[in-house]
Parts: C-alpha cells; sequence; structure tokens
C-alpha cells in the first residue's frame, strides 16, 4: 500500500538527484523539526493530509504532499531578487514534479517492493513564499494530492471479528 512516507521516501529520491545540488528535509514543527545548519537551497517536506473517500464502492486514499522549495538570498533583497529566487524555485519545483510523474508514476512501478498504484488527483498548484519571520527565505510551495488507484482491503490488519 503507498503511504504518507513511501511518497515521502519517491520524493527525497527526485529531489536529491536534481542536479542544483538541493538538500531535502522533513519539517513539521519549527521547533522540533527545523535543522540551523541546513544547506539551502532545500526542499522542505511540510505535513501531509490523507482523506478517505469512498466512490462506486471501492474505498481510495487520498494523500495531500506539500513540499516548499526554499533558497535565501540578502536581507536588503529588491523585488528583482524576490522575483529571481522564486522563479528559479518554481522551475525547480515543477521539473522535479515533472520527474516524479515519469520515475513513480508509470505502470508497473515499484518503490521499496511497494506498487506505486497512484495516480495524480487534479492539479497540483506553486504558490509563492517569501520572507518567512526572521529569515530572508523565498521559494515556491507546491502542493499535490496523490489518489490510490486500488481498493483499500483492510482484512490483512485485523485479527477475527
Amino acid at each position: 500500500m503507498v503511504t504518507v512516507n513511501v511518497l515521502r521516501e519517491c520524493w527525497q529520491r527526485i529531489v536529491l538527484a536534481h542536479k542544483e545540488g538541493l538538500t531535502f528535509t522533513s519539517d513539521w514543527s519549527e521547533v522540533l523539526d527545523t535543522d540551523t545548519d541546513r544547506h539551502l537551497p532545500n526542499v522542505k517536506w511540510m505535513p501531509p493530509t490523507v482523506t478517505h473517500s469512498k466512490e462506486g464502492g471501492i474505498f481510495r486514499s487520498n494523500i495531500t504532499c506539500t513540499l516548499f522549495f526554499e533558497d535565501n538570498h540578502e536581507s536588503d533583497r529588491d523585488n528583482q531578487t524576490r522575483d529571481d529566487v522564486y522563479e528559479r524555485m518554481q522551475v525547480v519545483a515543477s521539473v522535479c514534479l515533472m520527474m516524479f510523474d515519469r520515475v513513480f508514476l508509470s505502470d508497473e512501478t515499484t518503490h521499496e517492493g511497494v506498487l506505486m498504484a497512484v495516480q495524480q488527483e487534479g492539479a497540483a498548484t506553486i504558490t509563492a513564499s517569501f520572507d518567512q519571520p526572521g529569515t530572508q527565505v523565498t521559494g515556491a510551495m507546491l502542493v499535490v494530492t496523490y489518489s490510490t488507484v486500488n481498493q483499500i482491503c483492510p482484512d490483512g490488519y485485523f485479527n477475527a471479528v
């Protein structure tokens, strides 16, 4: 079954293979997870969201992944610098999304023995994020949802009920 961790590992493989020299961090809590020594540019795996839906008698999982493609700039940056950093991170996010699709969403692809039986649900969105409190970080926030294409069968997770 494709889980949040499987998707995170797949995204990490794509990000770390990019020629930009990106790092990958899983950052849900500013207090507990932020690595002050992290190298920029970085892709930050943000808290995912999982929903379940039942359509035509079939249960499916929908996993929404949020990734922040971030880089820093001078504290006295002008608008052009901000725009340039955003554009670069937006392009990196876009090509990573395309490569993720090519590598992991084609027929019969597996990751660590798990069949990647998911498809992108709807359009992925990329929005600007800039000048986070206390930092000069600008980037592109990518949000994409994947849904399972196979029926989820819970039987193997339970003793006799």
